[in-house]
């Protein structure tokens, strides 16, 4: 039998029937969300609430980045001069400000919703209007906040000012500073590099003067302003099997230039080896770094002891190395001259690997404005139209630039 009607051609029918929504008014799928939000979760896992919660003007505190050599040996009777030696060196932040908002209108929410339509009337109302609004909110803030905690350093946005308004960054104080060039000899390929170097170069504006206050090339850091750098191996030695070039290897070097220890008497003058794994230190990766290492695992016959935490990322030393997804397109590195791009298109490719301790690098939130509704907000002259602000103050503070590393291709991977 040919031919046949199409079904919109049954007026009657099309006017008096809704169309099937395959789910309920609050079953909606979000695809506008990252593919995850490792960044945050981890830095904020264990932490205590009087850590993240601060209050005050500003955010200071002290580090000990030099010792002075006081210690000496003497001779019966020979005389000694004394000075009074001043220690430490205050970091400071300034807090940082945020919002958001959520707008809606009594027409679309009433006819929506329904009111106080009949049961019949009130199926007409396919997926709930306020939900998805507030859907859209808390989605947006989480896909911000993964943003600007990878966000390329600029100075003058950052940096201690009466004129910034940016948060700092996790590549502000965990950067690549590499002083060799793609053609260097294998022997540096796992050469330790801590110097006091400025973090990466911006496209735009050149990272200039102190980091949290503390200039890092001045004597009286030491060197300690700064971040391990490691260098895995050239020609894409770094993922081969049974290479001294290769990433685990340099994960090895990594984390003992990053294991401090206290000597065995005096130990309450330093950190405590057990406080340090609450919150444990984790290695945010793009997922070519998580997959890359996996298979280099898996090349080794299972000989890497640690393979897998209970979430399936790879361990090691206890430290997850977890899929960051905002590093799979941060364009952070360097592509020549000033210009940035992620690390499949930098000049150098292959995945980063960054050591975080949250200990020392925490998100610090304002007590009186964490994700804080400033309530509805209604305008006379728009009296159905409202927004409800929500507010957050916040800071991502570094006690310590020393405790965190960085391992990265020598040359291309």
């Amino acid at each position: 039998m040919a031919g046949g009607t199409s079904l919109n051609l049954f007026t009657e029918f099309v006017n008096i029937t809704g169309p099937t929504y395959l789910t309920g008014p609050k079953d909606v799928v979000n695809d506008a969300q990252k593919t995850n939000y490792g960044t945050l979760g981890y830095m904020l896992r264990g932490q205590g609430m009087s850590d993240v919660l601060q209050g005050g003007a500003t955010i200071n505190d002290y580090v000990y980045l030099q010792a002075v050599r006081r210690s000496r040996s003497y001779k019966p009777n020979e005389k000694q001069t004394y000075d009074n030696t001043q220690t430490g060196t205050t970091w400071s932040a300034d807090w940082r400000f945020f919002l958001t908002d959520m707008v809606w209108t009594d027409e679309e929410i009433i006819l929506n919703a329904g009111g106080t339509m009949s049961r019949e009337a009130k199926f007409q109302a396919y997926k709930d209007l306020y939900w998805r609004k507030q859907q859209q909110v808390y989605t947006d803030q989480m896909n911000y906040w993964e943003e600007i905690l990878w966000a390329v350093p600029d100075s003058t946005a950052m940096e201690v000012s009466g004129t910034g308004s940016e948060m700092y960054s996790i590549p502000t104080f965990i950067t690549q500073n590499d002083p060799h060039t793609a053609g260097a000899s294998a022997a540096a390929a796992s050469q330790i590099v801590q110097t006091g170097s400025h973090p990466l170069m911006a496209a735009s504006t050149a990272w200039s003067g102190n980091v949290a206050g503390i200039d890092p090339d001045a004597a009286s850091s030491g060197g300690k302003w700064a971040n391990t750098l490691v260098h895995y191996g050239t020609g894409g030695a770094g993922f081969t099997t049974a290479s001294l070039e290769n990433v685990i290897h340099a994960l090895d070097i990594a984390f003992h230039a990053v294991d401090f220890r206290p000597p065995p008497m005096f130990q309450e003058y330093y950190e405590n080896p057990q406080a340090q794994q609450k919150p444990g230190p984790f290695i945010a990766c793009s997922l070519e770094g998580k997959t890359k290492l996996m298979f280099l695992y898996r090349e080794s016959k299972d000989t890497w002891v640690d393979m897998k935490d209970p979430f399936f990322n790879p361990t090691y030393a206890g430290a997850p190395i977890v899929y960051t997804a905002q590093l799979d397109t941060a364009a952070l590195y360097n592509l020549g001259g000033t210009a940035l791009a992620t690390e499949a298109a930098a000049t150098i490719t292959g995945p980063r690997y960054y050591g975080i301790q949250p200990q020392y690098l925490r998100p610090v939130f304002h007590t009186d404005r964490y994700f804080t509704s400033l309530g509805v907000m209604t305008d006379l002259e728009q009296p159905t139209t409202h927004v409800m602000p929500i507010n957050t103050y916040a800071q991502l503070c570094p006690r310590s630039r020393n405790r965190h590393f960085m391992v990265a291709p020598l040359a291309s991977n």
